[in-house]
């Protein structure tokens, strides 16, 4: 559609109902909150108010062929990763004809739930990660005065956090039953902090555990580009400078061409 008639269409819904939200796929710029394409996780964490549809199978709707079912522990890690970019997880749901979830829908969904209920505390009411970076083999999001790092691989036997400016004051599971191992240091050369936590193995025998780090004060992090626990270095686009031999840099990304 043109962008007049996104304009139009955009402009009568709030007419008609001035508390109704709009996504981004009404297309011309316009839309209270942008939505990224089917299934799309970003590297890094967003900006603004975000959501990511997703799919349970490779269908929208029901589809008897389609046999294809994601594992429940596939959708945990979505909804880890998106929670931790800042992006709500909008899964979807094909119903049958008659009205009836398919039962490969209703199993990943409770195994969901199961891990929801034990660790829903590093979701709900929490905010993204403060480094901007997709972390390696790990997942982080923030509320109040604890990080909530969740493992994705259990083979990890420790991750380090850089540039975290804000003095730690204990590390346990998220049940708190667990005294977790660290170490924080600030070098001097170069200028940088290392939080070095230790994953005891009696964490490595559950679904994607989840560390509680309490911390004195909001999270500070001085986003630097710094090595992750895996020895890469993740560099924001803003921060580079490309030269091409026609002395020209195109960077397709969510917000357009520059």
């Amino acid at each position: 559609i043109t962008s007049k008639q996104a304009k139009d269409i955009y402009l009568h819904v709030k007419k008609l109902q001035p508390d109704c939200l709009v996504n981004s796929r009404i297309g011309a710029g316009l839309g209270d909150y942008g939505v990224m394409g089917d299934n799309q996780i970003p590297p890094g964490v967003l900006n603004g108010v975000w959501e990511c549809p997703a799919t349970m199978n490779h269908s929208w709707g029901f589809h008897c062929a389609d046999t294809t079912w994601k594992s429940a522990g596939h959708m945990i890690t979505q909804l880890i990763d998106l929670s931790s970019k800042n992006i709500n997880y909008l899964l979807n749901i094909g119903p049958k004809a008659d009205g009836s979830i398919p039962s490969e829908s209703v199993q990943r969904l409770k195994e969901l739930g199961k891990w929801i209920e034990r660790n829903g505390e590093a979701v709900y009411h929490t905010g993204p990660s403060p480094w901007f970076q997709e972390m390696d083999g790990f997942r982080i999001t923030a509320g109040g005065k604890f990080l909530y790092l969740t493992l994705l691989d259990t083979h990890t036997e420790f991750v380090t956090l850089f540039n975290l400016k804000n003095e730690v004051i204990n590390i346990t599971d998220i049940q708190n039953y667990l005294s977790i191992p660290y170490e924080y240091k600030h070098l001097s050369d170069p200028d940088v902090s290392v939080l070095r936590i230790d994953i005891p193995k009696e964490l490595k025998n559950k679904t994607f555990p989840v560390i509680k780090i309490h911390i004195k004060g909001s999270p500070e992090v001085d986003n630097r580009p710094c090595q992750m626990s895996s020895g890469n270095i993740l560099l924001q686009v803003g921060m580079a400078k490309v030269i091409t031999q026609e002395e020209q840099l195109q960077i397709s990304g969510i917000d357009g061409i520059v």
